[in-house]
């Protein structure tokens, strides 16, 4: 059985407590399990760390040891309870989607354990500079009366906004919310064509939005308003809004209700 000790915060005191066996170490109220020997600190001032990402703002030099630690030993698993980095391949950005957020607020909180709830998106910075903007157009392909390839969004919610190309949507000056959400939704397009399955909305997602004029279901039973919709790609793409427990999936464990 795993021993529980509370320690302080050198890495040190876990090493001595636990050795080569295995435990909980208790540090500054969050646990972490020990399942196999610790490299010291020394050791791990050498070791090569570039292929995983590591929070740096706002962790004290004692939390800095403890990241090194876990991700040269591999076996020490640390979960802290702030400057958490989401579990996604390196270089890509997680967002919730939005069955889950809709779900959560309609019922009160409540998440299924192991349900998936997030998806990978391009954010909007860099949906800007992405090298089909230039010539790839909002509504469907030649609308602009060129040869231009295009997403093939309805033309009938607005004529000027499908002729343009995706650079010139980005580059709106959004004053309603139709526009907002042709930026949001070219970006969810963008996305879907890197991601795939992985993404946090699908290409058709995208279309069917769009042609509904911001109206749609995003889980059975409750329907959202183009308000609506605009503020959940708001929070998307803001980075705000939304609960840690729809991120963190080690956070619904425990069935605690998402507030």
């Amino acid at each position: 059985m795993p021993r529980l000790l509370s320690v302080g915060m050198k890495i040190a005191c876990c090493e001595a407590a636990f050795g080569a066996g295995q435990g909980l170490c208790l540090v500054n109220g969050t646990y972490i399990e020990i399942k196999g020997s610790i490299m010291s600190d020394q050791q791990n001032e050498h070791t090569p760390t570039t292929d995983v990402d590591v929070p740096s703002a706002g962790l004290n030099a004692s939390r800095r040891k403890l990241v090194r630690a876990g991700l040269a030993a591999a076996p020490v698993v640390a979960a802290f309870k702030s400057n958490m980095v989401l579990a996604s391949p390196r270089g890509t950005n997680v967002t919730v989607l939005a069955s889950s957020f809709a779900s959560v607020t309609t019922t009160g909180g409540s998440v299924a354990p192991n349900a998936r709830t997030t998806g990978l998106f391009i954010p909007m910075s860099e949906c800007e500079k992405h090298k089909s903007c230039d010539e790839l157009l909002f509504g469907p392909t030649g609308c602009d009366r060129s040869r231009k390839r295009g997403c093939g969004f309805d033309m009938a919610p607005s004529p000027s906004i499908a002729t343009k190309t995706l650079k010139r949507v980005f580059k709106m000056e959004a004053r309603a919310d139709m526009e907002r959400l042709a930026k949001y939704l070219s970006a969810g397009y963008l996305s879907a064509m890197k991601y795939g399955s992985d993404s946090y909305i699908s290409e058709q997602r995208c279309k069917d939005i769009w042609r509904n004029y911001g109206s749609w279901e995003p889980t059975a039973g409750v329907r959202w308003s183009l308000s609506d919709t605009c503020d959940y790609f708001e929070r998307v793409y803001s980075g705000t809004g939304f609960s840690d427990c729809l991120i963190n999936p080690a956070s619904r464990s425990d069935g605690r209700r998402c507030v």
